[in-house]
């Protein structure tokens, strides 16, 4: 399904089940993640059996720090929610091995939209954008670019999961904001970027 906005030249606007790899956002840029933050993940995984055995990933799929503490905070609000955490990283297990089994560069899209959707309502309306535009170029058009690891089911996990909360917390104004999603007049887009991108 493809969803129409107004989006930079020589850019696509694809529904977030299609992600394709932006060629100007850089891994760097898309996994800079910090001592303090490096010693929050490591500590979460020490207390959390589950989510040890999730972060470790698969011989295909790997979890970068930016991807295991995006998924712990987004585990965390969904425990908030009732969830049981177990239950969120057998989720996402199960993402990795089927994005492993295929050839299919969308199925690590295809297997963490399944992940997230059979745990959570998530906006199918959340979209990516792909081309050849810059991080730059996307903001003077009104975007607030997302970079996330585009081959780990479960960064595309936490993005849908993200883009829905965002969407959320902007159609019900009235309440005060949360403090744990971004307020932005831009509207959210994730960007895939993938391991082969330049950095």
């Amino acid at each position: 399904m493809v969803t129409t906005r107004t989006a930079p030249p020589k850019t696509q606007v694809l529904s977030a089940e299609q992600p394709v790899v932006s060629s100007r956002v850089s891994r760097t840029q898309a996994d800079d993640v910090g001592p303090a933050r490096l010693t929050w993940i490591a500590g979460y995984r020490s207390m959390n059996p589950d989510a040890d055995r999730w972060a470790r990933g698969t011989h295909a799929i790997r979890h970068t720090p930016l991807t295991q503490e995006r998924v712990f905070r987004m585990v965390e609000q969904l425990a908030h929610r009732g969830l049981d955490r177990s239950s969120v990283f057998l989720a996402l297990q199960l993402a990795d091995r089927q994005a492993t089994r295929s050839d299919d560069c969308d199925r690590a899209a295809e297997a963490g939209y399944e992940a997230i959707a059979s745990l959570a309502r998530v906006d199918r309306g959340a979209i990516v954008i792909t081309g050849d535009e810059d991080v730059d170029s996307l903001l003077t058009f009104g975007f607030e670019p997302i970079p996330f690891d585009g081959e780990d089911p479960a960064a595309f996990a936490w993005l849908i999961y993200e883009l829905t909360c965002r969407r959320h917390a902007a159609l019900t104004e009235a309440n005060p904001p949360c403090e744990c999603h971004e307020r932005s007049d831009r509207t959210p887009i994730g960007v895939a970027v993938g391991r082969s991108s330049p950095a």
